[in-house]
């Protein structure tokens, strides 16, 4: 996954994994927490991080992929999400960022080409 993005680092401005939790979680940090919805956030905002981890040691030590990883891929808290139903609430969803210069310029090109 990110070797590929990595490859394609020209035209991806950064890479997001968010993470989602479900409204029915009931919440387990205690004190740490405002309300429900606030340890929700916590636990999504956690849920990236940890997969953020994890995606980071896939990358091998090589300086220039690391230092690629450590300015374009960003941990990201999505908060709650009811719309799939319990067990699909609980994800994370990569997102890619594209620079949209070279798409841009890609249509334009083919637009000439018609």
């Amino acid at each position: 996954l990110f070797d590929h993005a990595y490859l394609n680092r020209g035209s991806i401005t950064a890479i997001h994994i968010v993470g989602f939790s479900s409204p029915e979680w009931p919440g387990q940090y205690g004190d740490s927490c405002f309300s429900k919805t606030d340890c929700n956030m916590k636990l999504a905002t956690e849920r990236a991080a940890n997969i953020h981890r994890v995606c980071r040691t896939q990358i091998g030590d090589d300086p220039a992929k690391l230092k690629w990883f450590d300015s374009h891929v960003l941990p990201v808290g999505g908060g709650t999400s009811s719309d799939q139903g319990e067990i699909s609430a609980r994800r994370v969803e990569f997102r890619y960022y594209f620079d949209s210069k070279i798409f841009t310029d890609a249509t334009e090109k083919s637009d000439l080409q018609q």
